[in-house]
């Protein structure tokens, strides 16, 4: 049997290419780059700090000729293995490492500042508890010099971060690394997303395509403010897409999910990795593979494990029946979903959102925190129309009239 020949492209491939992606080793090394940047900045804003408090040598040259820290300096030298971690880790809790997505240079400004508050009251705490351990039990620390630090610390630190936004925006303006978009629907509201993201670049997105809410018949438009309708919700399924809660999938391609291993370790140069044949739900995840190899084969990460997009969505859509009941245990049937042990299950349910808590010894599940400004939607009831009942004894009440 021969297939029929389309004649008629649905949509033009040039129409939703992205023009321009940076390598994938372009992230990774813009955040080791940063992570060395900020260890720098740290210790020498630590060091320029005991400077500029008592004009004192920082090192000097022992008798043997070695370089070593000054006799001044030594006390607070014992303090950088713990200045620089406490830096790194709040830069990191305060999400300061991102560089994909939306950006603005007051918000990470204000990250900053938190950053170095917190981690500077958190130096002055383990300054006065640790104290160098036994060696300088008696010493008592300049607290100008922990001031000073939060001064140097706060500015060269934003001001890096705010030299990488800046270099961000100029590279998104020559529409390079935007996240590939699609919006739902022909709207006003996704006419303003669209101007916004084109007129802003900065933000990080680029839509490619406006999948329409309702069906698309010969009077649709093939395209909504320059850019090309290619599908309805209705034709996804019919089109073998399948929208979750978690992920956008083909069912299709799972029987060729070898083939896109192989092909993934070829495009990334690696030996083959090798794939359980029939695919089972869940598998602990191999360190030494990145989440772009599960995703490129139908798994998703979730906790230490990975699991098949079908079967995650299976668990999500459990747990939001059950979370709309009430907080949840880890029950039999959520660990059905992705065959799983029991004690990999409550890491999966967390990594979907829900907020876990320990009651009466019993680890339970709650909803997810609701966003902030959000408001629950509520239905109105319609209001029921009377009935009128001429059997009932009180229906002769209705042909009384009143004289005013």
């Amino acid at each position: 049997m021969k297939a029929e020949r389309v004649r008629e492209a649905a949509t033009n491939p040039s129409a939703v290419r992205v023009p321009a992606r940076a390598p994938r080793w372009t992230v990774p090394l813009v955040k080791t780059l940063l992570a060395l940047t900020d260890v720098a900045l740290a210790l020498l804003s630590f060091v320029f700090a005991f400077y500029l408090r008592h004009h004192e040598a920082i090192v000097h040259r022992t008798s043997r000729g070695n370089l070593a820290w000054s006799r001044e300096f030594a006390p607070y030298a014992l303090l950088l293995p713990l200045v620089i971690p406490i830096r790194l880790l709040l830069l990191r809790y305060y999400d300061l490492y991102r560089v994909r997505g939306e950006l603005s240079f007051v918000e990470d400004g204000a990250r900053v500042f938190k950053a170095m508050a917190i981690g500077s009251l958190l130096i002055v705490a383990a300054a006065f508890i640790y104290r160098g351990g036994v060696a300088y039990r008696t010493f008592s620390y300049s607290r100008a010099i922990f001031f000073l630090d939060f001064l140097i610390a706060l500015v060269s630190i934003g001001a890096v971060r705010m030299l990488l936004r800046a270099g961000q925006i100029l590279v998104r303006r020559r529409g390079i690394n935007l996240i590939p978009t699609l919006i739902v629907g022909r709207g006003p509201e996704a006419a303003i997303c669209i101007q916004e993201m084109r007129a802003r670049p900065e933000l990080g997105y680029r839509v490619i395509g406006i999948v329409e809410n309702g069906s698309i018949d010969a009077a649709a438009p093939s395209s909504f403010e320059g850019v090309p309708v290619i599908a309805d919700l209705k034709s996804l399924p019919r089109l073998g897409v399948r929208l979750g809660r978690e992920s956008l999938w083909f069912p299709a391609l799972a029987s060729a999910a070898g083939l896109a291993a192989l092909l993934w370790c070829v495009k990334a140069g690696r030996a083959p990795a090798p794939l359980p044949p029939r695919r089972p739900a869940s598998l602990v995840r191999d360190p030494a593979l990145p989440a772009d190899f599960y995703h490129a084969v139908g798994y998703r990460l979730a906790g230490s494990l990975v699991v098949r997009a079908d079967a995650l969505e299976r668990l999500s859509d459990l747990a939001h029946r059950l979370a709309g009941q009430g907080p949840f245990l880890p029950a039999e049937a959520l660990r059905q979903c992705i065959q799983c042990d029991m004690a990999a299950l409550p890491a999966v349910i967390a990594a979907l959102g829900y907020r876990s808590v320990e009651e009466a010894g019993e680890l339970r599940f709650h909803a997810p925190a609701r966003r902030k400004g959000s408001r629950p939607t509520t239905r109105r009831r319609a209001k029921r129309k009377p009935r009128h009942l001429p059997d009932s004894p009180f229906a002769a009440l209705r042909d009384i009239k009143f004289q005013k």
